[in-house]
C-alpha cells in the first residue's frame, strides 16, 4: 500500500506540474505557514482577518487557552463552540458546534470551519459562512459590529499518560469586528467540469482564508462503493503542493439512508492548509488529485470478490481465500475469509493484500488554474 501510494503521488506530481505549466516534480506537501504570536491571557480571542463579498462572510480567530503544567492539548479538539456576529438590528450565527450527525450535515450546508492548534494552548480558527445564494448580499456590517465567541470546555491530556483533565468553559467573549471591502476577490463560485478516465469532476467553488482554502467539488463516476478523494492546491509556479482528504457533503435529509452513498454523483469539501496569495494576478492551481474506490461488505459484488481472489492467489502460491455471501437483517452482504496461508505470509498481511486487490485508485488530476483579481474600490 505504501509503495502504491508513493507511486500515485509521484505520477500526480508530474500531472500537477503539467497543470501549472512547470517542468520539475513537486515536493511533498508543505505545512501551513506559522501563525502570529500568541495573544495575551487578558485577551484570549483576537480577530486577525475578516472578509466579505456577495457569497460569504469569513474571518480568522486566534484563540488562547492556558494549559496547566504537566498537560498538553488533546487532538482533535477546539475551544470555540460558537461564533455570532451582531450589527445594528441584525445578527448572524456563523457557527454553532453540532451535537449530532444530522446537525453536522446541516452545518456543512452553510459553514466551512477549520480549527488547528499551533504552539502550546493556541488555536487558529478559520471560518466561512456561505450565503444562501450568490444573489443575496451579506447583512450590513457597520463600525459598531460585534463578534461573540463562545469558549467551551476543553480536554487536555497528561504528559505522563495519566487521566485527562477537562478545562471548564470560559463562556462568551464579545469584541468589535469590522468587515471592510476586500482589496482582492478570494471567492470563486463559477463551476468548472473536467473529465478524465471515465470520471467527471465539477469544481463548484473555492473559498480562501489566510491559512486554509476550501474546495467544494462533485465527482461523477459509475460506481456504488465508498470513495476517498484527495484534493491538491499549489501556486502555479511549481511551489510544493498541499493535499487534503475530502469530507462528504451529504444532504441533511439523507442522514441514516444509503441514497447518497449509492449515487453516481457525490460532493465533498476539502480544507486545504494553504496560505492563499492575496495579491492581484497571483495564480493558483487547485482540484481533485485522485480518489480511491473502497468496497465494503454491503456494496461488494461476488464477481468483484472472485476476481480479486484469483489475482491474489496467483501472486501468493499456497494462499487460499473464500468469498462468502450472507445476510444481515435481510441485506445481502459479500466478503471474504482466508482459509490457508503460505509459510511466509501472516493472516493480517493476507487480508491486507486482498483488500488492496478489491480497491482501485482513479488517478487525475482534475484541476484548474484560478487567478486572484483585485476588487474595485468602494464608493
Amino acid at each position: 500500500m505504501g509503495t502504491f501510494r508513493a507511486l500515485t503521488r509521484f505520477l500526480l506530481g508530474a500531472a500537477l506540474c503539467a497543470i501549472a505549466g512547470c517542468a520539475r516534480l513537486p515536493a511533498l506537501p508543505s505545512p501551513p505557514q506559522a501563525a502570529p504570536a500568541s495573544p495575551t491571557a487578558l485577551l484570549p480571542v483576537r480577530v486577525t482577518w475578516t472578509y466579505r463579498d456577495a457569497s460569504r462572510l469569513a474571518m480568522t480567530l486566534q484563540v488562547h487557552r492556558e494549559i496547566p503544567a504537566g498537560y498538553h492539548l488533546a487532538f482533535p479538539g477546539c475551544p470555540v463552540t460558537g461564533v455570532k456576529v451582531q450589527s445594528g438590528g441584525s445578527a448572524v450565527t456563523l457557527y454553532r458546534h453540532p451535537d449530532t450527525g444530522r446537525e453536522w450535515l446541516a452545518l456543512l450546508e452553510r459553514v466551512r470551519w477549520d480549527c488547528r492548534p499551533f504552539g502550546e494552548g493556541d488555536y487558529l480558527v478559520n471560518l466561512t459562512w456561505l450565503l444562501p445564494s450568490a444573489a443575496q448580499t451579506p447583512p450590513p456590517m457597520n463600525d459598531s459590529a460585534l463578534v461573540t465567541v463562545s469558549l467551551g470546555a476543553l480536554q487536555v491530556d497528561a504528559d505522563d499518560g495519566g487521566m485527562p483533565l477537562s478545562l471548564p468553559s470560559q463562556g462568551d467573549l464579545s469584541l468589535p469586528v469590522d468587515f471592510p471591502p476586500p482589496d482582492a476577490a478570494l471567492s470563486w463560485t463559477e463551476p468548472v467540469t473536467l473529465r478524465k478516465d471515465g470520471a467527471a469532476v465539477t469544481l463548484r467553488s473555492v473559498f480562501a482564508n489566510p491559512s486554509v482554502t476550501w474546495l467544494d467539488a462533485c465527482i461523477t463516476y459509475p460506481d456504488r462503493h465508498t470513495w476517498q478523494p484527495e484534493a491538491f492546491i499549489r501556486e502555479a509556479d511549481c511551489t510544493p503542493a498541499a493535499f487534503a482528504q475530502g469530507m462528504p457533503l451529504v444532504p441533511a435529509d439523507s442522514w441514516g439512508t444509503s441514497a447518497w452513498a449509492a449515487s453516481p454523483t457525490r460532493c465533498f469539501t476539502f480544507a486545504l492548509p494553504f496560505a492563499f496569495p492575496e495579491r492581484a494576478g497571483a495564480q493558483v492551481s487547485v482540484g481533485v488529485a485522485h480518489f480511491r474506490v473502497v468496497p465494503d461488505a454491503g456494496t461488494l459484488r461476488v464477481e468483484e470478490c472472485e476476481a480479486a481472489r484469483r489475482k491474489v492467489e496467483a501472486e501468493y502460491p499456497g494462499l487460499e481465500i473464500r468469498c462468502r455471501a450472507y445476510d444481515i437483517q435481510g441485506e445481502a452482504q459479500h466478503w471474504f475469509e482466508v482459509t490457508a496461508l503460505p509459510p511466509d505470509l501472516s493472516p493480517a498481511e493476507a487480508r491486507r493484500r486482498m483488500e488492496d486487490a478489491l480497491q482501485a485508485e482513479i488517478i487525475g488530476p482534475w484541476g484548474e488554474t484560478i487567478s486572484v483579481r483585485s476588487t474595485p474600490p468602494s464608493r
